[in-house]
């Protein structure tokens, strides 16, 4: 006789096996109906079906009710009619395998599945080691990123930037005029670029020592830099030579500007510039269509001119 069902005629769960939590025992009608179940069975069901009587057909998944009843041939000498993983999907509930057995007496379908406790538990614990090992990886990540963003702008400075002086470099400047004047012709703005130099430069190198040259250079452009608007550009165009480039700027507010800062170079007093140095400067307004090396020659010749009328003056372009 199965050891599931007493010697008489009620089909019911013995009271022993009602409060297993590990050990699944349900008893169902081959329709699906739960007629019933212990405790270990009902903790894979909803609330909604936590008392007897609902249907459990579509909770088995493989085999499916179907294949069970295909089967579903009066067992022998109290053998089941199926034996292996039986997985199970209740409703609200995850896909569960377990090692079960099913038996078929009197036409009713009794289910015993057993749950490995420790394994489920090694399983919990294993995910949970993986979703912390995910977090600190995707933190990781983040903070990478956050790495490679900051070695990417480094990057790009330093390769916009004139090592020495901390302006744009020549290479920049040429991008930025190029960008500005196509800005101009476009929305018919005005665009003006100051060409400067230091005057006597070599006077100072052969002088002073290089190395009070190259604090002259780093103590002018600093001076350059703090005068200027946060959208002009300043950079060193090569050796003691620098050029600004000033958007919406005409001639005569360039003219201005190439003014004060050439009275802030030969008034200012520091360690740097304790050799009294001025500079000279060469003003022009980009006209509408001309070339980037035509605006910056006529500028040259400005400063050619300043620099010819005795230095530590400005001159600007007459077309």
């Amino acid at each position: 006789m199965n050891p599931l069902l007493p010697s008489d005629e009620k089909k019911y769960i013995p009271l022993s096996l009602m409060s297993f939590q590990t050990l699944l025992v349900g008893i169902f009608h081959p329709n699906g109906d739960v007629l019933e179940s212990n405790a270990g069975f009902r903790t894979l069901q909803s609330d909604d079906h936590s008392k007897e009587g609902w249907n459990c057909s579509e909770c088995f998944v493989n085999p499916t009710l179907a294949q069970l009843k295909t089967t579903a041939t009066p067992a022998t000498d109290q053998a089941p009619i199926y034996q292996g993983v039986l997985t199970l999907c209740f409703p609200g509930h995850q896909y569960q395998s377990v090692e079960a057995m099913v038996f078929l007496q009197d036409g009713l379908f009794f289910l015993v599945a057993e749950y490995n406790v420790e394994e489920l538990g090694q399983l919990n614990t294993q995910v949970t080691a993986l979703n912390d090992e995910l977090t600190r990886m995707q933190r990781e990540l983040v903070r990478s990123n956050h790495k490679l963003e900051e070695q990417r702008e480094l990057y790009r400075m330093a390769s916009i930037t004139d090592v020495l002086t901390g302006l744009y470099n020549r290479r920049h400047f040429i991008e930025s005029l190029t960008e500005e004047m196509e800005r101009c012709d476009r929305f018919n703005k005005a665009l003006s670029l100051i060409l400067c130099d230091i005057d006597h430069f070599k006077r100072v190198n052969d002088t002073y020592g290089h190395d009070q040259g190259d604090a002259v250079l780093c103590a002018f452009s600093a001076l350059i830099k703090k005068e200027l608007r946060s959208y002009d550009v300043a950079a060193r165009f090569g050796g003691e030579e620098f050029v600004i480039l000033l958007p919406e700027s005409d001639l005569d507010q360039a003219a201005v500007i190439a003014e004060r800062l050439r009275d802030i170079v030969a008034t200012h007093k520091d360690d740097a510039l304790a050799t009294s140095v001025t500079a000279s400067f060469g003003v022009a307004q980009y006209i509408k269509d001309e070339t980037e090396d035509e605006l910056i020659k006529r500028a040259d010749l400005a400063l050619y001119q300043a620099k010819t009328n005795g230095r530590n003056r400005i001159s600007t372009s007459t077309d």
